[in-house]
């Protein structure tokens, strides 16, 4: 039986919360693909953590603003210095998810898979921002080391496989888009709608600006105001932020971790119950919540960005609005999914038909069973 050494800091049989839970999800894929797998330990150095945290302070002071260590070569270096070289000697392929100081900076002999959810070129100015000149310059030459190093390149999206292919010229035949599964378990329960007259809205994320938070709360209140009793419940983070206090039509939840049974339970039980998912998102290279939004069969409304368009297509599973769309323009589109006959329904088809065809994990095994050999 082949060996694939998963490189990580986090334990891909156990946890669940990792990388929102593809680290966990991939493992899963490769071995029902009929391999064996390896964790592959690769902690964060102290001297990383510790150069991390003076950078932050020294940010406050107006030094070093914008400075992404990993993306230097002195971070990416100490990030590739605590590889278990023991490990990857059992191996006989190396799997790699995100973590682009490994093929960059890692000694190793063996043919590596690459995933990522995107490029240098793509993340700066878009997840990276006022980064210092010679920082991205840094980072553009890591980018480049860690694909020549790759044997295959996996792209979460057509977005990512596109800025490979275009401005990195890797290979088009080493590169192939697998879009993400459901990182969470519906054991066959589907979207149960509630038929009790309110419009469950769902939000989910961990960073309440870059996801559009504000205005997936402003676009449940031009609801309300037009008539149509709506929920929305908010889910990813610790703290309720100002924009959901006092209102009776939000429910925070809170953070829910897919690694205490009783909080992925809770999970389970909010998406079997929505109707529609709204993620206002700005900025999203793939969304693992599209996928167990379409794998519960619950419509999306989102943005048109990034790599967004691999994962809510509009009319099939939802709607993507175009940059700049403002709270009314979502509300809009939810009034319009929830009061035309049929609509809703179909696009909760749409969702499953999708999560069936292509937003699955299936899809990985089937192209490591073909192509690992």
């Amino acid at each position: 039986m082949k060996k694939i050494g998963i490189v990580s800091a986090f334990d891909p049989y156990t946890d669940r919360k990792a990388h929102s839970g593809i680290l966990y999800k991939i493992n899963e894929a490769i071995r029902e693909a009929g391999f064996e797998t390896i964790w592959v330990k690769n902690p964060f150095p102290f001297w990383y953590r510790w150069i991390c945290r003076l950078i932050a302070l020294l940010n406050r002071f107006g030094i070093l603003k914008g400075v992404y260590f990993d993306r230097t070569f002195l971070g990416a270096k100490l990030l590739a210095s605590t590889i278990d070289y023991s490990a990857i000697n059992k191996c006989d392929y190396i799997m790699v998810i995100h973590y682009f100081h490994v093929p960059a900076f890692g000694k190793i002999n063996k043919p590596i898979i690459y995933h990522s959810d995107a490029t240098f070129e793509l993340a700066n100015n878009y997840y990276l921002h006022n980064m210092p000149k010679w920082n991205q310059k840094q980072a553009e030459r890591i980018e480049r080391m860690a694909l020549a190093h790759s044997s295959w390149h996996l792209s979460s999206s057509k977005w990512r496989e596109n800025s490979l292919i275009e401005h990195y010229g890797v290979d088009k035949d080493k590169c192939v888009v697998l879009e993400y599964g459901s990182c969470v378990d519906t054991n066959g329960i589907k979207r149960t709608p509630v038929n009790d007259g309110v419009l469950r809205l769902l939000f989910m994320g961990v960073d309440w600006s870059r996801k559009g938070g504000a205005i997936a709360v402003e676009a449940a209140n031009i609801l309300n105001q037009r008539g149509i009793n709506t929920l929305l419940t908010v889910a990813g983070l610790k703290v309720a932020p100002q924009e959901c206090l006092g209102k009776n039509y939000v429910r925070f939840v809170g953070f829910l971790d897919k690694n205490i049974p009783a909080r992925y339970e809770q999970m389970k039980s909010i998406l079997k119950t929505t109707d529609i998912f709204l993620l206002p998102t700005r900025a999203e290279c793939s969304g693992v919540v599209f996928c167990e939004a379409a794998d519960y069969g619950i419509p999306v409304v989102t943005y048109d960005t990034g790599g967004v368009g691999s994962y809510v297509i509009n009319g099939l599973n939802g709607s993507r609005l175009p940059k700049g769309a403002e709270a009314s323009a979502f509300a809009d589109e939810i009034q319009k999914i929830w009061q035309t006959t049929g609509l809703l329904d179909n696009l909760s088809k749409g969702a499953q038909q999708l999560s069936e065809e292509k937003l699955n994990w299936h899809n990985w095994t089937d192209w490591f069973k073909e192509n690992i050999l």
